[in-house]
């Protein structure tokens, strides 16, 4: 990319920046003088990344090369002045200084406290974290960390100790591992119905007449109420309700929802027409 020469700035008029623009042989970028947008002096945010000013006359001093102008990292902050132009300084992160930030400060970091491959992240000159390599764990990452290889499984807990691992099961599963899954049927659990082990848990299928998780409660039609938007639950028997609808809302096996969502399939309820 060919830049603009200092003579060509100079041959600008006022009100006017230096663009590039691309020649007739598509590769070579040629620099032109085009109209700023803006006439104050504060707002130069219109010019192209290389120039500052009120008309884009200056060289902007944190875009001068390749590279950044702060190094390691540094942020350059450009200031405008009417006596003297665009001047910049450098921002620097921790542990480094000088006017381009250069100059490595003695810092906690320089040590290497961070042991087996740890990244060491300046907080202060004098603090520091350790970002620890997979396999280790500690303020120095020199302790090996047993839980690297997830051996907890079925969402356990896993704790690195000194020489192993201990992991803390979640409900349903026992073992060193938590691989197994524990059978809660055998605890007759289900006090009206029959137990059904699952992975994890279990189920109760009741006997007729009783509800709940563990089938201890006994069934009670409208008890609570199923029926829903407004609907009147009635006993039907012993087993069984009917709901009583409101205008609006049918009768379905998720009684009194919208009538509308039911329309193209109204069935019979009971040989009755809901």
């Amino acid at each position: 990319m060919i830049h603009p020469t200092n003579r060509l700035l100079e041959l600008c008029l006022m009100k006017f920046h230096v663009e590039d623009q691309i020649g007739i042989d598509n590769t070579q970028l040629i620099p032109r003088c085009k109209k700023a947008e803006r006439e104050t002096m504060a707002d130069f945010s219109t010019c192209p990344p290389m120039y500052v000013g009120e008309y884009c006359e200056h060289l902007n001093p944190c875009h001068t090369g390749p590279g950044p102008r702060c190094q390691n990292g540094g942020t350059c902050n450009m200031e405008m002045s009417v006596t003297n132009g665009p001047t910049f300084s450098c921002t620097c992160p921790v542990g480094y200084s000088a006017s381009l930030c250069e100059i490595v400060v003695q810092n906690s970091c320089n040590s290497n406290p961070c042991l087996n491959g740890g990244t060491c992240t300046l907080v202060t000159l004098t603090n520091y974290t350790c970002s620890c390599a997979v396999g280790y764990r500690g303020r120095h990452c020199q302790l090996p960390d047993h839980c690297a290889s997830q051996p907890c499984r079925n969402s356990a807990s896993c704790h690195s100790l000194k020489d192993t691992y201990r992991c803390t099961c979640a409900r349903g599963f026992t073992g060193t591992n938590c691989t197994t899954d524990i059978d809660e049927c055998r605890q007759d659990l289900c006090v009206n119905g029959r137990c059904i082990n699952t992975v994890g848990s279990y189920r109760c299928n009741c006997s007729p007449g009783y509800t709940g998780l563990n089938c201890d409660s006994q069934y009670i039609p409208c008890d609570p109420s199923p029926c829903i938007n407004g609907g009147t639950c009635r006993h039907v028997d012993t087993f069984n309700y009917q709901c009583s609808c409101p205008p609006g809302y049918a009768y379905t096996s998720d009684p009194c929802f919208v009538w509308s969502a039911f329309a193209k399939f109204r069935l019979p309820f009971n040989g009755i027409d809901a």
